[in-house]
């Protein structure tokens, strides 16, 4: 034993230096980084993960980056919705439900609604959760962040086959998807409106699928396009954000900044597409994928999922060459979101995902 160099017995017999100290000259001293006042590794310390202070929230931290993660599994998961700690899903069975955990090391799911028929879409604010029931009985709901409403969650109004769901803060507005080509945008207020919408626009032509806002405008797509109206509606026909009759758009889901919409294309070869909101200039393409889906954005980056690839992509809004943030070999992701300190995304192994930014 050499107290000047033996961590356990460091300048004196039992003195045991901290987990990551060495003993030299008979005093420990930290080998990698300090934090806090800690000694801790950069590159595997899931609380300090590359830098002091950043944490891999529930995942592992593997040569100085943060790993993806499960939240949860279990139920047919199907849309996600983030606010500052906590992620929302759908449970897509009938009868189905909505489920609630903290983003950071979720333990047991809360359930927030059940004996839904069969929920899809997601949305959240600071007070309530928001989703769509689909089908011919489909209708808008709402429960209270963090209540368990059980099969009492408010019905805020009767919906056939309603799709996509946006927020402001004052109303819900979905779209209608219906077979027969049928499709509508509808309003009503978050507090509820009597069970009576307000149509935004209505076609008799097309079904509309998903939906966003931002600074009161309403945006959607269709089987052929991107349209939007004021969230005070349409006076007359919606205004087109792609142009309109334009050969190989057409979109699925859509995102918005206050600039551009972004939005995934099934034709051709399934890229993922951007074109300003004023519909001032045409489509351009982010990236080639090869099955794109659902789709988010932040400041920086577009990120979707793609079923083929089964792998969640991202890349600068711009466009460019896509990176992966998350592949498997067993399961495909379906819709993905993020906010300031996660990427989620629900996947087809009924798991709920996310990765720390």
């Amino acid at each position: 034993m050499n107290p000047q160099i033996d961590p356990n017995n460091c300048s004196s017999c039992g003195n045991v230096c901290p987990s990551g100290d060495s003993c030299s000259s008979g005093s420990c001293v930290c080998t990698y980084s300090t934090c806090n006042g800690a000694c801790v590794d950069l590159q595997t310390n899931p609380g300090n993960c590359g830098t002091c202070g950043h944490s891999c929230l529930g995942g592992t931290c593997v040569g100085g980056s943060c790993q993806p993660y499960t939240v949860a599994s279990g139920a047919r998961a199907q849309d996600l919705a983030l606010d500052a700690s906590n992620v929302y899903w759908t449970d897509y069975s009938s009868p189905g439900g909505v489920r609630q955990c903290t983003i950071a090391n979720c333990t047991t799911p809360i359930t927030l609604a059940s004996g839904q028929n069969t929920p899809d879409r997601i949305a959240v604010d600071g007070s309530y959760v928001y989703w769509t029931n689909y089908g011919s009985s489909g209708s808008v709901m709402r429960c209270a962040i963090g209540t368990q409403c059980g099969s009492s969650a408010t019905v805020l109004a009767s919906a056939v086959d309603a799709t996509g769901i946006a927020l402001d803060a004052a109303n819900v507005y979905w779209t209608m998807y219906q077979s027969t080509g049928m499709g509508g945008v509808y309003a009503c207020s978050k507090v509820g409106c009597g069970g009576t919408p307000t149509p935004i626009t209505t076609s008799t032509t097309y079904g509309y699928f998903d939906i966003a806002q931002i600074n009161g405008g309403l945006y959607w797509t269709y089987n052929g396009g991107v349209l939007s109206c004021p969230t005070s509606g349409c006076t007359g026909a919606p205004n087109p954000v792609t142009p309109m009759g334009m050969s190989g758009v057409a979109p699925y889901y859509i995102a918005v900044d206050t600039v551009d919409a972004y939005f995934t294309n099934g034709l051709p070869n399934y890229p993922v597409d951007f074109c300003s909101l004023s519909g001032s200039s045409g489509v351009a393409t982010i990236a080639s994928t090869a099955n794109g889906y659902a789709i988010t954005v932040d400041a920086t980056y577009v990120y979707w999922t793609d079923i083929t690839a089964q792998a969640v992509l991202y890349a600068p809004l711009g466009g460019g060459t896509p990176s992966t943030l998350y592949h498997s070999s067993t399961a495909y992701p379906l819709y993905v979101k993020q906010n300031a300190i996660a990427i989620c995304w629900t996947a087809s192994d009924n798991s709920v995902m996310c990765r720390a930014r």
